[in-house]
């Protein structure tokens, strides 16, 4: 699968990475508040979050974003779930997938409009609600990042409605080649830090940068196993593969805004990188 990636790579100094620091745990506050999704998925719960990709506008249906392996679809059977395995891709499935608020508020979702775990770990459905539906009911949608605004070393967070709670990272690593089990996945983001962990649950969580925008969707962590297999990613470069115990990992979504045309996402277009 071709991604084509639109993120640059700079430098903090200290005194920007502790002022960001402060900014994202704000941030973070709010969106557990009034963004972050608990995934009823009938696989033990996942994160997700509202999302909206500049272009389209609050009259289409809201669109929640999550991770491939939390749709319960697919060929590939681990523990007694199905995932999509390498290679598969679905589109435009019925489903009965439910979303619920910090405060308790049930959206119920009218398709899955995408989930792959090829290239990319990634789901995204749409609801019966539209946009201003959900905005005028006290949420906030977030913006998915349009822009070359990932750094190297910047500070990211994410929040996870399964777990009620938030944590702060920074990027350490980014466009990174990644092998988990069957599933090789090319837009990978490094996530390091003292209060930076992945708890099975949080996955689907929105990666937000300093902006307040979703760079991409928190997916996996090597949990101290046998590099490259599940729940214990490995990073491929120059064909070494490696694991880093500890280390969590998010897929970029920026890429996904080649999917919109027309003021819809639309999978099948042209340039998405969802084939």
């Amino acid at each position: 699968m071709k991604i084509i990636s639109l993120l640059t790579i700079s430098f903090l100094t200290v005194s920007q990475v502790a002022l960001a620091q402060v900014d994202i745990s704000q941030t973070l506050d709010r969106v557990l508040k009034k963004s972050a999704l608990y995934v009823h998925n009938g696989m033990g719960g996942c994160s997700g979050s509202f999302i909206q990709f500049n272009g389209i506008p609050d009259s289409k249906k809201a669109l929640v974003l999550t991770n491939g392996h939390c749709t319960g679809v697919g060929s590939f059977v681990f523990s007694g779930n199905r995932y999509p395995n390498h290679g598969e891709v679905f589109k435009n499935r019925q489903t009965n997938v439910q979303f619920e608020t910090q405060d308790r508020k049930i959206y119920k979702a009218q398709r899955l409009v995408v989930a792959s775990m090829t290239g990319t770990d990634v789901a995204i459905y749409e609801l019966e609600s539209t946009f201003a539906e959900v905005k005028a009911s006290g949420y906030e949608v977030l913006r998915v990042a349009s822009q070359k605004t990932l750094k190297q070393g910047g500070i990211v967070g994410f929040s996870s409605a399964y777990w009620s709670r938030s944590w702060n990272c920074e990027a350490e690593g980014l466009e990174l080649n990644l092998k988990e089990g069957p599933w090789a996945w090319s837009v990978g983001i490094g996530l390091v830090g003292n209060n930076c962990v992945a708890k099975p649950g949080a996955s689907g969580s929105p990666l937000l940068n300093e902006q307040r925008e979703v760079v991409g969707t928190v997916n996996t962590g090597h949990s101290g196993g046998r590099d490259c297999t599940i729940m214990n990613p490995c990073e491929v470069k120059d064909g070494i593969s490696r694991g880093y115990n500890g280390k969590v990992y998010a897929m970029s979504i920026i890429e996904l805004n080649f999917c919109v045309v027309d003021g819809a996402f639309d999978a099948n277009a042209a340039n998405c990188p969802l084939k």
